[in-house]
């Protein structure tokens, strides 16, 4: 199957070479904008899966400020857990 079989939707005239491969590109980005978030919600093996209702497990974060929380010592607390990537940082 050739690209411009796929672009003849779009556009039905002579595709140049460069739009070819931009629109080749983008499918192909489009496809894994939607695919990704399938693959990367399985579960890790070893790692109880939780469900709606479970008390999450314990664990400890480094804040922002500099402090080591942990979620055993909040216990009987209301925690509210958000988390953003830190600012110009990659990823």
């Amino acid at each position: 199957m050739r690209i411009r079989s796929i672009l003849g939707i779009l556009a039905p005239y002579p595709v140049p070479t460069v739009t070819r491969r931009f629109w080749t590109l983008a499918l192909l980005a489009a496809a894994g904008w939607f695919v990704w978030p399938l693959i990367a919600q399985q579960p890790v093996a070893g790692q109880p899966e939780l469900k709606v209702g479970d008390s999450a497990p314990d664990f400890t974060l480094q804040a922002s400020d500099g402090k080591t929380y942990s979620l055993s010592k909040l216990r009987g607390r209301a925690v509210v857990l958000a988390w953003f990537p830190k600012a110009f940082t990659a990823g």
